[in-house]
C-alpha cells in the first residue's frame, strides 16, 4: 500500500489499498508561527534573539520538544532563513530572519513540512526568499519532507510538494 500526501494545496489522497489489507494510522501535529529572532536582529550560527537577550535554541524549544511527536510536524516559517546580515529590510513593521543553524535545529526537534507562505518571505526583499530557497535545498531529505508556498517564481511557488508513506515512515517524493 502507498499513501500519497500533496502538500501545497493540501490534497489528500489514497492509492493502491486492498480491502483485505488493514487501515494504517498517522498523526499530523501543526503549529504555528517558528522563528528565532525577534524583528531585524541579527543572525547567528548558534543563538536566537528575543527582546535583546541571547537564548539558545535548545532553550527556545525546550518546553515543546516533547510535544513534537507526530508523523508529519507541520509549522509555518516565519522567517527567512539566512546566514548573512547584509540584506537589507523592506520598510515594514517587522522583519524576521533565522540562521540556517536554528532551522536545523527545528529539523532536529522533529518538524519536518513547514510553509513559506506568509507575510514575512519577503521580509528582505527576493535576496531573502532565495537564501530562504537556497538553504531549505540543502536540508536533509530524510528530515525536510515539504516547504510549499515560496518558489523562484510563480509556477515553483504553486507547485505541490508530494510526500509518499513507505515502509513506515513518511519520505520526500522528488
Amino acid at each position: 500500500m502507498r499513501v500519497w500526501l500533496i502538500i501545497g494545496w493540501l490534497l489528500v489522497g489514497f492509492w493502491g489499498a486492498q480491502a483485505a489489507e488493514p487501515l494504517r494510522e498517522f498523526t499530523i501535529l501543526a503549529v504555528g508561527d517558528t522563528g528565532f529572532n525577534a524583528s531585524l536582529e541579527r543572525v547567528e550560527p548558534d543563538v536566537g534573539r528575543k527582546r535583546g537577550e541571547r537564548i539558545t535554541f535548545a532553550d527556545a524549544t525546550a518546553g515543546v520538544d516533547a510535544l513534537i511527536d507526530g508523523d508529519i510536524n507541520f509549522a509555518n516559517l516565519e522567517t527567512i532563513v539566512t546566514d548573512r546580515n547584509d540584506l537589507d529590510a523592506i520598510p515594514k513593521a517587522f522583519n524576521f530572519r533565522m540562521h540556517p543553524s536554528g532551522f536545523r535545529h527545528l529539523l532536529s526537534r522533529g518538524f519536518n513540512v513547514f510553509s513559506t507562505a506568509n507575510n514575512h518571505a519577503m521580509d528582505f526583499g527576493p535576496g531573502g526568499a532565495a537564501e530562504t530557497l537556497r538553504h531549505l535545498a540543502t536540508m536533509p531529505a530524510g528530515q525536510l519532507l515539504a516547504y510549499p508556498g515560496l518558489g523562484q517564481g510563480r509556477r515553483s511557488a504553486g507547485s505541490a510538494h508530494v510526500i509518499a508513506w513507505e515502509d513506515g515512515r513518511f519520505r520526500r517524493f522528488d
